[in-house]
């Protein structure tokens, strides 16, 4: 058995979600191979960026362990966006890239792959020799499972030799997390997390995605103590019809929560990092003592690990606990509850801001109706993956009451556009029973169109909304609001419409409401890969934008 033989053998043994990837000399082999054994579909992209985006969706989607495998040298530093946001993410994904031969000093495509890849933020594990495979691998695999990102080394000329070191009792690394245990808190600590909730008048519950699974503990929590409640931006849906819901905390929260967030005496941070989005930047809740629930101690401000281990925040929280989200919670309500019942909320619900007209001479549609009529005819089983950029506050703000906290998610750990449709690609096909719809500009869709194409060929269900405001939105609005040139920034935008036919979908241009909905009905009732090209209003500023670039002026 050749050590790519071999590799194939490991990744069927290592029960992997899926495989997505782009092939190349340093990786073929092993592909090939995986294929026949298996029988499994890999999922080819047309980039290998791409390929990554499709991985990362993949596991956002169903948290399972995904592969990525790219060629090396170029294959590798062509991934180096999606992997920072990736690994600041955590996400459970290996890549597999092929490596230089070591017997060949000149080789054209050499890359030191080991410093390029921890530039990255990413953990970088190296295929040492046709001994070592087994063990090599393995580690990856369980960095993978317990930590992030990794990115595998595998020189293509030790992966033509016999594997001397494969074993036919490979045990896995499935093997040695087993024995993985619940975290629970001190009780010292616990004791003193009830006493700083009990204390409070005007208590905030902000719910993040560790908290997903725990909302009857999370309710219990609010009713205990009158805490209103709020979410990160990766648990938006969580509370859509409670009373007490306040919608987003971080910079898109809105202006009534926002004044709830200021009088806060107390937040309680269940399964949420509390990173620079989550707290506005430490602006949103100056005043307020923070109890934060949690399984790793992290710094609020910045609530990711960089590889070296370091801390990547500037304060802790006021009370840390540090265990497993329900059993945690359970602990806590055990010390609150003999001494509270159900007590109403210290202020009612916040308000959504209603969707604004248009000028009567813009032709265009506005933002805000596009997605507020998207939340009208959706399918209620529907699942958004929303894209970065001016367009992005307009679904986290109008797609509302009629959602759960499993119906959104979002690549936003690095800030970048462009990731969007990739990541979408990835989750529809990790959940091909769930419609999904991502939401766009022009300028993110045209870095990544040509996965179109990927999606088609595997069967994808996929509805593009692309907010087309012709050209680079956030860019021009700003720039406008500075005074100066906006020009190079309104690009013509191809017929999106048009490619989206030309690979094999279904593409339509929409000037009107009824023919948005129209779209949308005909999506759900048919499926398929449909892009809807949206033109959208060029004047229009979200509330960020607004507050910031030109605060005399309503949003």
């Amino acid at each position: 058995m050749k050590v790519y033989e071999a590799i194939a053998d490991i990744l069927e043994r290592e029960q992997v979600g899926a495989v997505f990837g782009v092939m190349g000399d340093a990786n073929m082999k092993w592909l090939a191979e995986y294929a026949r054994r298996t029988g499994r579909t890999v999922h080819y992209a047309r980039h290998e960026g791409s390929a990554v985006g499709m991985a990362d969706g993949y596991a956002r989607a169903t948290g399972e362990l995904t592969v990525c495998t790219v060629t090396c040298g170029p294959g590798l530093t062509l991934v180096a966006t999606t992997l920072v946001a990736s690994s600041r993410a955590g996400i459970p994904l290996l890549v597999i890239a092929g490596d230089a031969p070591r017997g060949d000093k000149y080789y054209e495509q050499a890359l030191d792959q080991r410093r390029f890849v921890e530039a990255c933020e990413t953990m970088s594990e190296d295929l040492r020799s046709a001994e070592s495979l087994d063990e090599d691998l393995r580690d990856a695999f369980f960095l993978t499972r317990t930590v992030g990102p990794v990115v595998f080394n595998a020189p293509f000329d030790v992966q033509e030799e016999e594997a001397v070191g494969h074993s036919a009792d490979y045990g896995t690394s499935l093997e040695l997390v087993a024995g993985r245990q619940q975290i629970r808190p001190d009780a010292e600590v616990l004791r003193r997390a009830a006493q700083t909730i009990a204390s409070s008048s005007q208590p905030i519950i902000v719910a993040g995605r560790g908290a997903v699974g725990a909302e009857p503990e999370v309710l219990r929590l609010a009713d205990a103590t009158g805490a209103l409640l709020a979410t990160s931006m990766r648990a938006k849906g969580m509370f859509d019809g409670d009373s007490r819901d306040l919608g987003l905390s971080g910079g898109f929260a809105l202006d009534e929560a926002r004044q709830r967030f200021a009088e806060a005496d107390c937040v309680v941070a269940v399964g949420a990092g509390l990173n620079h989005y989550t707290t506005d930047h430490g602006h949103l809740f100056p005043h307020a003592r923070v109890v934060q629930i949690v399984d790793q101690p992290l710094g609020l401000m910045n609530g990711r690990r960089r590889p070296q281990g370091r801390p990547g925040g500037r304060r802790l929280a006021d009370c840390y606990l540090q265990g497993a989200v329900r059993p945690t919670l359970e602990a806590l309500l055990g010390e609150l509850e003999p001494t509270a019942g159900r007590v109403e909320p210290w202020a009612g619900a916040v308000a959504y801001p209603p969707v604004p007209a248009l000028e009567p001479d813009d032709p265009d549609l506005h933002h805000a109706a596009v997605i507020a009529a998207l939340n009208e005819v959706a399918d209620p089983s529907s699942r958004f993956v929303i894209g970065l950029g001016h367009q992005w506050w307009f679904p986290f703000t109008y797609l509302r009451d009629r959602w759960s906290a499993d119906a959104f998610q979002v690549t936003s750990e690095f800030g970048s556009i462009g990731q969007g449709l990739t990541a979408a690609i990835g989750a529809a096909l990790a959940l091909p029973e769930r419609k999904h719809v991502v939401i766009e500009g022009d300028g993110s869709i045209l870095m990544a169109i040509q996965e179109l194409d990927t999606a088609v060929r595997y069967g994808a269900s996929l509805l593009v909304i692309v907010m087309n405001d012709r050209g680079l939105g956030a860019e021009a609005l700003k720039l406008e609001a500075l005074g100066m040139d906006a020009g190079p920034a309104r690009m013509p935008t191809p017929d999106l419409a048009a490619m989206a036919r030309a690979m094999g979908g279904d593409g339509a241009e929409i000037h009107t409401l009824g023919d948005l909905r129209n779209a949308i009905k005909r999506f759900q009732a048919e499926g398929g890969v449909r892009l809807l090209d949206v033109h959208v209003s060029q004047r229009v500023l979200s509330g960020p934008y607004a507050a910031r670039l030109r605060p005399s002026v309503p949003a």
